[in-house]
């Protein structure tokens, strides 16, 4: 049966299943038990944690000697995360494509959601690179621009992250 133009334009129409509410607000919850959604949750929340421990600390880092910054200057360090993702953000697609592509030819042409978990290597890779840099270049009292740089690359493989993690939910 056709509904009128009127009663398409209403905001409520009955329900769409009898079950109780409950169970219907539940329903949700159960995708927390989804092995690829918990991985999701562990990877990108660890990834994010260690994010916001550099981001906190930087003030204690950098207003200290042998740096001495103002806390101006404190605040000019994060352009480098911002150029970071900016770049993550831009290059960690096409470099997913191209695996993802890569990945049918060898799968016979078969697209697997799966395939995009390789970006996973180079989160790891240059994120563990990124976060390790940054405290041996403070440890060793590197110039500014080392841990600068470092702290950069940690939010451009973020990029790859996001990317691994909600593209392979799909």
């Amino acid at each position: 049966e056709r509904n009128s133009h009127w009663s398409e334009l209403k905001i409520f129409h009955r329900r769409a299943c009898d079950d109780p509410y409950w169970k219907v607000l539940s329903r949700p919850l159960m995708m927390l038990i989804f092995p690829q959604v918990l991985f999701s949750f562990f990877a990108y929340g660890l990834t994010t944690s260690w994010l916001i421990v550099v981001g906190s600390v930087l003030a204690q880092i950098f207003t200290a000697p042998p740096y001495n910054f103002s806390i101006s200057r404190v605040g000019l360090v994060a352009i480098s995360p911002l150029i970071g993702s900016i770049i993550g953000a831009f290059i960690s697609g096409p470099i997913a494509d191209w695996v993802v592509k890569f990945m049918s030819r060898r799968n016979g042409g078969i697209y697997e959601p799966e395939f995009r978990l390789l970006l996973i290597v180079i989160t790891l890779v240059v994120g563990g690179i990124s976060f390790f840099g940054f405290r041996w270049s403070i440890s060793i009292a590197d110039p500014w621009i080392g841990p600068v740089v470092f702290y950069g690359l940690q939010y451009f493989s973020v990029g790859f992250m996001s990317i691994a993690v909600y593209g392979s939910l799909t």
